[in-house]
């Protein structure tokens, strides 16, 4: 229950939350479907990498024309700033960010370069047993191999970072009393000072980008391998 003296004030817009949740829910999905070498667990372990390519292509395009605080220039800090913020981690009054707080912004930018790794490399990847990536043949018989050897090591520092997000937001909750999970469901924070909610961008745009950018990357990964 959150302090009486607290005020809800709407941060997250409903499409940043489905990225964040699908996000989680399909690298659950490429763990698991990633464990046991079954043909059939690749070709979903593949149908999940177009859907993440999917999604990373619609937070990019998000996070310039989307809601105020899921473009990226309003949680772009200086070095100077983020220092600072450092320096106060372990008090427990929490700071004035409304949005992503300097270490957030760092911890969102390195997801979505790890992730995006991640996909990508797996376009070129073959295993040389049930699966062979879209754009393996594209590419020399050397370079599918590095590509395959990053896609794994790549999947190893993805999976140390979740884990280190996790132990963040766990640190957040019970340290600093500042439930991030919960505001990811609800799209709303609780402050102290009365702040006025930014206007979200309207659904009809968020719906319209995914459905542009799911469909470029899917003509990409299905269709323009089959034209070479």
């Amino acid at each position: 229950m959150a302090a009486p003296d607290l005020t809800p004030v709407k941060v997250w817009d409903l499409p940043i939350r489905l990225f964040h949740w699908s996000l989680v829910s399909l690298i659950v999905l490429q763990w698991a479907t990633a464990e046991d070498d079954v043909a059939y667990n690749m070709t979903w372990h593949m149908y999940g990498g177009y859907a993440i390519l999917c999604l990373i292509a619609f937070r990019l395009l998000w996070g310039i024309v989307g809601s105020h605080h899921a473009r990226f220039h309003t949680f772009i800090y200086s070095p100077k700033t983020t220092v600072s913020y450092f320096k106060t981690l372990f008090k427990r009054e929490e700071g004035h960010y409304l949005g992503h707080n300097p270490l957030g912004a760092y911890s969102v930018f390195a997801l979505l370069l790890l992730v995006f790794i991640q996909a990508v490399t797996g376009l070129f990847a073959d295993d040389e047993i049930f699966t062979t990536g879209p754009f393996a043949s594209w590419v020399s018989g050397d370079t599918s191999e590095l590509m395959t050897k990053l896609h794994h090591l790549n999947f190893d520092i993805l999976m140390i970072f979740v884990g280190l997000h996790l132990a963040a937001i766990a640190f957040y909750a019970v340290f600093k009393r500042d439930n991030l999970a919960r505001a990811m469901v609800t799209g709303k924070k609780w402050v102290k000072e009365e702040v006025t909610s930014p206007n979200h961008a309207p659904l009809w745009l968020a719906l319209l980008i995914f459905v542009v950018a799911s469909s470029a990357v899917l003509a990409l990964v299905l269709w323009l391998p089959t034209t070479r």
